[in-house]
């Protein structure tokens, strides 16, 4: 896929989708959890088809979580897409860092 680099701020996500261009991994970027046929109100933000997983990048927790409605609500979701991807037996990675989710990606390429 390419990725929309013109949209997105220089981020982790930037640098995630950047290191699955470099390694020619095939991703779909910030769409909608299907389960059993269904489409679920939660995004991913990476799936990997031709893996057949799912990477989450927690990067708006990286100062720490506050008491900060928007971080409430998003961690709330966080931990709700997590449940989920377990109950359907969906493969996921999570990480507050970028940097992992790429050692990660070069690790399941191996």
């Amino acid at each position: 896929m390419v990725f929309p680099f013109a949209f997105l701020p220089v981020s982790g996500e930037y640098y995630i989708a950047d290191a699955l261009n470099f390694s020619n991994i095939k991703f779909i970027y910030n769409n909608k959890y299907q389960f059993s046929g269904k489409t679920n109100a939660y995004r991913y933000d990476f799936y990997l088809p031709e893996y057949d997983y799912y990477i989450e990048y927690t990067g708006m927790l990286i100062n720490g979580v506050t008491k900060n409605k928007i971080i409430i609500n998003y961690n709330n979701k966080l931990k709700s897409k997590i449940k989920l991807c377990k109950l359907h037996n969906l493969k996921f990675f999570v990480s507050i860092d970028y940097i992992s989710i790429i050692e990660f990606i070069n690790e399941l390429i191996k």
